[in-house]
Order: structure tokens, then sequence, then C-alpha cells
């Protein structure tokens, strides 16, 4: 259950208890320590009640607790009715298009993980593609922590959040029973990979990086990894085809 539903009901529970509690102590008598006693007739009454099941209730008592499970019910409906759905994490392999769509929609973000990985200080006027594979960048000590958090809020405003597909991420979305699709690239698709990499301004260094993850990562990584579906895609398609063809965008 939602803690924000829990946050709900809790607070009606406690304003059902602050209730009764005020009706209790205004039949008490109210004694010079401070105490309350309770009249007999009310002890009688209530004790009665206690020993009574629901089903022997008068009408007048059922309806009292009809009453309590009404507003019970309602803040249920209310908060289903007025969610919305969490965001759909998809992890994805790089030089797939989630730049690209995190620019194009505006119901998608690019969580662009180097933003959150290395403090970038001195790296401001320096394109992001051009920053990776980069040596001089500072790890940032928050990190994954820093990226893992911005990614779950921002689940709570867009429709689709794209992701990198760290071991640090997948770990924690898998641990924590978070569904996420998973997107990479089918095997022999190492040139291709490469041209988009140069295209959009990576260095040798990062490149052949990445390059080299393709074949290593499907045997090594892939086959260990639990998403709620895994895209592989074909020569010349990115994340924004295989989205179209699910008719999620």
């Amino acid at each position: 259950m939602k803690d924000e539903l829990i946050e709900r009901l809790a607070n009606i529970e406690h304003n059902r208890w602050a209730h009764w509690q005020k009706y209790l102590h205004s039949c008490c008598i109210k004694n010079e320590d401070g105490s309350l006693t309770i009249p007999k007739d009310k002890v009688d009454r209530w004790e009665n009640q206690i020993k009574t099941k629901y089903c022997a209730l008068s009408e007048k008592e059922k309806d009292s607790d009809r009453e309590q499970v009404a507003n019970t019910i309602n803040a249920i409906k209310s908060y289903y009715q007025n969610s919305k759905p969490l965001g759909i994490i998809i992890a994805g392999f790089g030089a797939i298009g989630k730049t690209y769509l995190g620019e194009k929609y505006a119901n998608m973000i690019d969580m662009e993980s180097g933003n959150f990985r290395y403090l970038n200080d001195g790296f401001a006027s320096m394109p992001i593609e051009k920053r990776k594979g980069t040596k001089l960048r500072e790890p940032n000590p928050e990190w994954p922590q820093n990226y893992i958090s911005q990614i779950l809020e921002a689940r709570n405003y867009y429709d689709f959040v794209l992701t990198s597909m760290h071991s640090e991420l997948i770990n924690f979305l898998e641990e924590n029973d978070l569904p996420y699709i998973l997107v990479f690239p089918e095997q022999g698709l190492e040139e291709e990979y490469a041209k988009r990499c140069y295209e959009r301004g990576n260095n040798k260094i990062f490149t052949e990086h990445m390059i080299s993850n393709i074949k290593k990562w499907a045997e090594e990584k892939i086959p260990f990894m639990h998403p709620k579906e895994l895209i592989l895609l074909k020569k010349d398609e990115y994340l924004e085809d295989v989205l179209k063809q699910r008719n999620l965008i």
C-alpha cells in the first residue's frame, strides 16, 4: 500500500479516536487529582456493547459503525480516483535515443547519469556528450543515492523516466521490487553504435568502452537482470521506434 494512502487512513483513524476520547471525557466526572471517573450507567452500557456482536446491535448503533467505515472507503476511493500512475522506468543502453526523447516529449525525462555520478565542476560549458570519457571529472560522493532518489521522484511527474543501466540502479530496482523496462541492442551492432557515439560527440575512449560492453553485458549482465520487459533494438532502430510500436507514444 502506498505511503500516501496509509497517511490518509491513519489521519482518519486518529480523528476517529480523538472524537471518541473527547466524547468519553465529556461523560466522565473529573476528580481533584485530574483523573476521570466513568459513571456507572456509561460503564454498564459500553460493557454491554462490547459483549454484543455487530449483527445484534440496534440500527442506530450500527449506523455509527457504518459511518466510520464509509469515511475510510471514501478516502480509499478518492486516492485511487485521483492518483496518477507512477511513471515507467526505462533503463537503456547508451546511444538509443533517450536524450532525444526527453527533449521531444513533455511526458518523458532523460535522467543523464553523468550529471549525478560526477560533480562536473568546470565542465558546465562543455556539452554533456563531450564530457563522457573525460578523466578529469571528480566523482560525486553522493552517487548512486542522488541518482536513485531523483529517478523515484521523477516518476511522480513523468510518464516515462529514462535512465542508465548502471548496476547500482538495477540492483536497487530489483531489491525493492520496482518494475522497469530494459532496452539493449541486438548483438552485432557494434559498428552502428560506434557511429552513433561519434556523431553525438563522444570521444574515442568512451566510445570504445561502450561498444565493448555490448557483447560483454549481453553475456555477463543481461542474463542476470529481471526486467518487466527486455527490448532488443534491431539495426537502425531507436527507443522511439519501439515505444511507438507498442502504442506507448
